[in-house]
């Protein structure tokens, strides 16, 4: 990760996604997943 700086601060933002479906039912599957996986990893390219 790269850190950023302002005029007054030095900084570095990290995320921690946990995704909870209601009643922790195990709804990841395969595709599925993949397809979650791939677009929030997408989104984080994009977003830098």
């Amino acid at each position: 990760m790269r850190t950023k700086k302002t005029r007054h601060a030095v900084y570095n933002i990290n995320y921690h996604l946990v995704w909870c479906p209601k009643y922790r039912k195990p709804v990841s599957f395969g595709e599925l997943k993949t397809l979650v996986e791939n677009t929030i990893k997408e989104v984080c390219t994009q977003r830098g």
